[in-house]
């Protein structure tokens, strides 16, 4: 369609690149973090907007064919030390007026003296989740803080059901919302040995409460997560191979459908489209592999089998 005049962003990158791209009509694109670029006519054309607030970088957009939110790190991009304990700021436009940005009142702040870790936002409808993730100093206690609105401005806090013992600390580090009520959500503790404790979780009535589906295996770390509107649920992850593992039950079981001996190569963008189709991206372009084939690899029986496309 066309091409985004900014370098891909990577391990080290000074500045004036992008990472993520998310559509929100079929007419207004972003292409954002650390940077923000805007298409207006489905990617054809693109003009470069400052990040809402004027400092920082955007860390994750999503939006409909009336809104579009960022959330926005106080940070430049891969910084670390005393900027992580400021606050996560959450913006909303107009997807026909996309750049004028208003700040929205959520508690993202971190508890004093920690560190943010991560942060993201989920929109359905009229139905928008916000969370950030937190740890102590030392990085030993995990805070998780969530907030959803069922009118898109006004939030209200959720209790996020990720684990947070002396035995596992689990981070909140992605949300799905699959309808106007229901949405899913994953938890991933520290990786150790090329593992990590995954918990995916299911809530019906905008995350007030929810119910575990269970732990996907322990293989992999970098979680992500895709859901349906029918509750299917793909997890990937990679450490020395890559992994996508299921749950298409309904209950809490969950199957390693894809195992692919590649080094790790990993995973970028899963996501469904429908009750039985989903997409991902396999050995996604990153400084550590060069040569990695940035392949699309799509499903069309709910992650039972995957083939890669063909351009």
């Amino acid at each position: 369609l066309g091409s985004v005049p900014a370098r891909l962003a990577t391990e080290g990158s000074s500045g004036g690149e992008v990472s993520e791209v998310q559509a929100v009509s079929d007419e207004v694109v972003w292409a954002f973090e650390p940077e923000l670029w805007l298409s207006t006519d489905a990617g054809w054309t693109w003009m470069h907007l400052p990040v809402p607030g004027g400092r920082g970088h955007v860390v994750s957009m999503a939006g409909s064919t009336t809104e579009t939110y960022a959330v926005v790190s106080p940070c430049p991009w891969q910084t670390a030390g005393a900027c992580l304990r400021k606050p996560y700021t959450l913006w909303r436009a107009a997807t026909e007026s996309p750049g004028r940005w208003r700040e929205l009142a959520t508690k993202l702040t971190p508890p004093k003296g920690w560190l943010d870790l991560d942060a993201g936002v989920t929109v359905d409808g009229s139905t928008v989740y916000a969370f950030a993730s937190t740890s102590d100093s030392e990085g030993g206690e995990v805070d998780n803080l969530l907030e959803a609105s069922t009118d898109g401005t006004h939030f209200s806090a959720r209790k996020a059901p990720c684990t947070t013992s002396e035995a596992i600390e689990a981070s909140l580090v992605q949300i799905v919302a699959t309808s106007p009520r229901d949405v899913a959500l994953l938890c991933e503790g520290p990786p150790a040995l090329g593992s990590s404790y995954k918990q995916v979780f299911y809530s019906t009535n905008t995350a007030k409460t929810d119910r575990s589906t269970g732990t996907p295996p322990l293989g992999g770390t970098g979680a992500q997560l895709a859901a349906s509107s029918s509750r299917n649920l793909a997890v990937s992850a990679a450490s020395g191979a890559s992994f996508i593992d299921i749950n298409d039950t309904k209950e809490t079981i969950w199957t390693r459908m894809v195992d692919e001996r590649d080094g790790g190569q990993g995973w970028n963008d899963v996501v469904y489209v429908s009750g039985l189709v989903a997409w991902i991206v396999h050995a996604p372009a990153t400084d550590a592999y060069a040569g990695a084939a940035g392949q699309l690899w799509v499903t069309r029986d709910a992650g039972r089998h995957w083939t890669v496309v063909s351009w």
